[in-house]
């Protein structure tokens, strides 16, 4: 088994307790250096996709001035470990690669410079640094594609208040009219097949649904977690053309709705069974 020393300790239990082997855990910068040098000259089957040298949460604790903990480890395999709810594997063509659930990372979909945001340096030392079993919230690119989610009445969602990011968790999600704010402005994370998160652009918590498989449930801003009741299903408006959506709840036949068909600012977004009507119909356009 690789070493495990470095990994967050929360981490590295649930990592041990599955009982397979690990081929890498924490990794130095240099090593990191040699793999994205190897994929960006050889490619694969040589070598997997790699990130920049200080960009990786494998390298988080060894290769970034004073870090920490390192957040990723590739498991041998296959068979690998069931991701259950201590881990994800964010990276669709690499099974072998997991994370804390509390972590997601977002890479470019050009495959080649794919990279983390560098954390602040130094890293403060912190026994728990990403708040594993606090309140996480989803690291974005800025170059990932932004949507203003538009409703039947030419108005957005919206999540409400004008709190800082911070305050965001609990909030609801509301139908408003356009203010260019990033709180109107959402990031289809995928998460599985034709499965997507819808992640704030204001504060990178994630749309969630309290019930998700009751008419009239609540929906809310929350930290991700990336359960079932934090993941949607993007399905063709029938009969209305363009681009527009209805956004499923995933795994059930409740949708996004604009309770009466409302057009006023302020209605709260509810789930409700589909009934073919405009009010649950959305147009995602992009942010320019």
């Amino acid at each position: 088994m690789a070493d495990l020393a470095n990994l967050h300790p929360t981490f590295r239990a649930a990592v041990i307790a599955t009982g397979h082997r690990v081929r890498s855990g924490a990794r130095a910068t240099e090593e990191q250096r040699r793999l994205y040098d190897g994929w960006r000259k050889y490619g694969r089957p040589r070598f997997n996709p790699a990130n920049a040298p200080g960009t990786s949460w494998h390298e988080y604790g060894s290769g970034i001035p004073g870090g920490t903990w390192a957040l990723a480890v590739d498991f041998d395999g296959p068979p690998y470990p069931p991701r259950g709810s201590a881990f994800c594997t964010p990276i669709r063509d690499e099974p072998w690669h997991y994370q804390p659930v509390q972590v997601a990372e977002v890479r470019r979909v050009n495959g080649a410079d794919l990279r983390l945001p560098r954390p602040p340096a130094p890293v403060p030392v912190d026994p728990d640094p990403l708040r594993i079993g606090g309140s996480p919230v989803l690291v974005l690119e800025g170059a990932m594609t932004r949507y203003r989610l538009v409703t039947h009445a030419g108005k957005v969602l919206d999540v409400e208040g004008g709190m800082s990011p911070g305050e965001q968790k609990n909030r609801r999600l509301l139908q408003w009219g356009a203010t260019g704010g990033q709180n109107q402005e959402w990031v289809l994370f995928p998460c599985g097949p034709e499965e997507f998160l819808l992640v704030s652009r204001y504060s990178g918590r994630v749309l969630d649904a309290v019930e998700p498989r009751q008419s009239g449930s609540r929906l809310l801003m929350w930290d991700c977690h990336l359960r079932a009741n934090q993941r949607w299903n993007l399905r063709p408006a029938q009969g209305v053309g363009g681009n527009h959506v209805r956004i499923m709840a995933a795994g059930t036949d409740l949708c996004l709705d604009v309770p009466g068909a409302s057009r006023d600012n302020g209605a709260a977004i509810q789930l409700w069974t589909p009934n073919g009507g405009r009010h649950q119909v959305f147009d995602p356009q992009a942010v320019k």
